[in-house]
């Protein structure tokens, strides 16, 4: 089945998605790109809905606000409501700038994203949005909160952030690819969850100081006598490589020839490699952070 609809246009589709993805992720621009087939526009476009929708919930404007604005977006994906009433609120606010800020551009250019979510085949349009509805609800749920206390909540985090993502691409793989075998089905299903929260678990893990500075805490029991442990980051960080592990059986269950294969091997070799430099690592906790992955490891991955 195509991801795209006989009057989508892959090049204006491709167009947009190639356009905006560099400027409002470095990072994942080039892992967009490895797909480099049908589910490319599909995917890149379902990174910038999720953009928008995570630069309203991270604005400084109130929470109330905040979480009205986001439920009127969510309408305008939904096709409920027209766009220009929420661009002019979202102008009015003064929080958002299309000069010099690419995620504020884009939220006020969404028009041309919202062409392209409509042009979907309407099987590949209810998978977004049903992950944007519950990413968005998430967001709504949890916009509050400034400290994770246990494992319930974390896991509940990182699913509204990165496990609705992970479903998504798992439903638009699976529908696209037609020789997936039945056990490799399967697999894919029961590990997407783990595959995307090992991954947001690893951001976690390397923005841990920065989070701190932001006086968010999203590792339950960091601080002990109000100052962060290092012990409680390192137990963290090996309770994280199980969550990979099962990203490693996601990935071993896609097709070895497909694009999205390479897709997935490259933030899961990513996420490994930061992993090992920052669990631990004195740094963790500082302005700057534990060391990061070099770039040049990076492109060297990604060629």
């Amino acid at each position: 089945m195509s991801t795209l609809s006989p009057a989508q246009d892959s090049e204006s589709l491709l167009g947009l998605t190639r356009e905006w993805l560099p400027k409002v992720s470095r990072s994942f621009a080039p892992s967009i790109a490895l797909l480099n087939g049908p589910m490319e526009g599909p995917v890149g476009l379902a990174y910038l809905c999720c953009r928008i929708l995570d630069t309203l919930e991270d604005s400084l404007l109130p929470v109330t606000q905040k979480k009205a604005l986001l439920a009127e977006c969510m309408a305008v994906f939904h096709g409920q409501k027209p766009p220009a009433p929420l661009l002019e609120r979202l102008r009015d606010t003064g929080a958002f700038s299309a000069a010099g800020d690419a995620d504020g551009a884009l939220l006020l250019n969404l028009e041309p994203v919202l062409s392209q979510v409509a042009l979907l085949p309407e099987s590949t349009r209810e998978i977004l949005l049903r992950c944007m509805d519950e990413m968005g609800e998430g967001m709504m749920d949890m916009m509050d909160t400034t400290e994770l206390k246990n494992e319930s909540e974390l896991h509940r985090y990182c699913h509204i952030v990165a496990g609705t993502v992970g479903s998504f691409l798992t439903d638009l793989y699976l529908q696209e690819s037609l020789e997936v075998q039945p056990e490799e089905r399967r697999t894919l299903e029961a590990q997407s969850e783990n595959f995307a929260q090992g991954l947001q678990r690893v951001n976690i893990a390397a923005d841990a100081g920065k989070d701190l500075i932001r006086k968010i805490t999203f590792i339950p029991g960091l601080l002990r006598e109000k100052a962060p442990s290092t012990e409680r980051h390192l137990e963290f960080c090996k309770d994280t490589l199980r969550y990979l592990d099962g990203g490693l059986e996601y990935l071993l269950a896609v097709r070895p020839k497909s694009a999205y294969r390479s897709f997935c091997a490259l933030p899961l070799l990513l996420a490994g490699k930061t992993l090992s430099r920052v669990a631990g690592h004195p740094g963790v906790f500082s302005s700057d952070g534990a060391p990061k992955v070099p770039r040049e490891e990076t492109m060297q991955l990604i060629l």
